[in-house]
């Protein structure tokens, strides 16, 4: 994701840190094995897999990205991160 693709939030950053803290859980616990063996042990007919590698890095580039624009815009909250 570029500056322009964030930039389009226009001046409130809320939705920007909102999508971010989203894209963080997907990291830190949906795409992972254990996430995807305890959804097939509920749901044995789900045909849920991991997410691609490379999905993975462009989303937590997607991450890093959204970070560094919420350390200089303001949030709909009215802090900064």
């Amino acid at each position: 994701m570029d500056a322009a693709s964030i930039d389009a939030f226009g001046g409130d950053a809320g939705p920007v840190e909102s999508t971010r803290r989203q894209l963080k859980r997907y990291l830190a616990w949906w795409w992972t094995d254990d996430f995807t063996k305890s959804v097939r042990a509920e749901y044995p007919a789900s045909k849920i897999v991991a997410a691609a590698d490379e999905l993975q890095r462009k989303v937590a580039a997607a991450v890093q990205d959204m970070g560094r624009f919420l350390r200089t815009h303001e949030t709909s909250v009215g802090r900064r991160r």
